[in-house]
This record gives C-alpha cells, structure tokens and sequence, in this order.
C-alpha cells in the first residue's frame, strides 16, 4: 500500500508544477455501472484544470450486499453475510494528453473513507469472536469507520463534446477501521469493491 500512497503524494506534487498544455476548467459527473453489481450505488466527479491531471471525488452507498466470493477461502465458522455502509473518497489522476477533447489514458490514487455495517450467521465452535461484535438472535454484528486507499488505471473515450465514458479498474485497501470486520475472507467495505477490486465503466456529462 506504500505504492499507492506515494502515488498519490507524487500526483499531487506533479499537478502544482503542471505544463499549462490546456488551462481552461471544467466539471464532469458520473455513474459507475459496475457498482450496482455489489448493490451499491457510486457517483463520481472529476474536476480538470488542464489537460494532464484532474481531481476526482467520488461517493456512494452499499445496501445488503450479499455477495461473497467463497473460491478458496476457508469456512471460517460464518455465514451469509449481509454488508452495508456508505463512503466517499478524494484522490488525483495523471491524464496525459494535448486537448481536453481527446480521449486519454489515466492512472490515479484516492484515499476512501466510510461507516460500515455487517452481520452474520455464526457457529459458536468455529467463529472467531472479538470485542468489537454484538450478538442479536443467532446473527453477529459489527459497524465502524475505516480508512483506505485504492489506485486505478483505465481509459476514457469521448463519445459527444459533453459526454464521455471511461472503462478500467480499481484495487484499494484498507489502513485502519475502528471496529474489526467479522471475516477476513466474506466481509466487504464499501467502496473497496470485491476482494479489494472494482470495475469501472462509468459514464459523464461534462460541466464547463
């Protein structure tokens, strides 16, 4: 994760000292498809002072995901498990490229933040109990904050002068939470995606 935050750190430097290959300013906002496959709504802005680097914020919410991705990973004394919580995240992306209306490359780090929630069914023999777990009927929770960072890479396409699309994807982390999560293999945060990655096919209208 030491990559991903020098990224970032690197980014932010790098757009203070930019070339001034195009210096007029404009806002897009977006919609992430790929999120709604983790029940989770995700709206996305990008802010673009020049033609080489942006700033972008992202927000969304996780309603009663209930995926989780068994292949491999071990019983671990829980199951079904329910997750949900809401998030948002601050970062910066290197886009190089001669015009604001070309279509580019880009690469970027964020830090995310969020309130999570999640419970489960348990099996007192095998689960793995903590503190930071409270207990109603035969199901586990925990809720808390955490703080994480992620990186992405992806290409984006004009399609019209106010509308673009961008595809690729997202690997993120988390630093710290406040609260342990139930399972290290079938508990999920919002915004970091499924096993810490995340699609991205997400649609602008550009503002500006």
């Amino acid at each position: 994760m030491k990559q991903i935050i020098i990224i970032i750190s690197f980014l932010t430097v790098f757009q203070e000292c930019n070339c001034q290959s195009d210096s007029k300013t404009y806002i897009s906002l977006g919609l992430n498809f790929p999120a709604f496959l983790g029940r989770t709504l995700e709206l996305k802005g990008i802010y673009a002072r020049n033609a080489w680097y942006s700033w972008t914020i992202t927000s969304g919410i996780m309603f009663n995901n209930q995926y989780a991705a068994k292949w491999g990973n071990p019983y671990d004394g829980t199951s079904n498990h329910i997750n949900s919580g809401i998030y948002m995240s601050l970062g910066n992306r290197f886009t190089p490229r001669r015009s604001l209306m070309n279509n580019y490359l880009f690469i970027g780090g964020k830090f995310i933040s969020g309130y999570f929630k999640q419970s489960a069914n348990y099996n007192s023999q095998f689960a793995n109990f903590s503190n930071d777990f409270y207990f109603i009927g035969d199901r586990m929770y925990s809720e808390g904050f955490y703080l994480g960072v992620a990186g992405e890479i992806g290409y984006a396409f004009l399609i019209k002068r106010k509308l673009n699309i961008e595809i690729g994807f997202e690997y993120g982390q988390e630093l710290f939470t406040t609260h342990r999560t139930i399972s290290r293999f079938y508990s999920r945060l919002p915004g970091l995606g499924i096993i810490h990655t995340k699609g991205l096919l997400t649609v602008y209208y550009r503002f500006g």
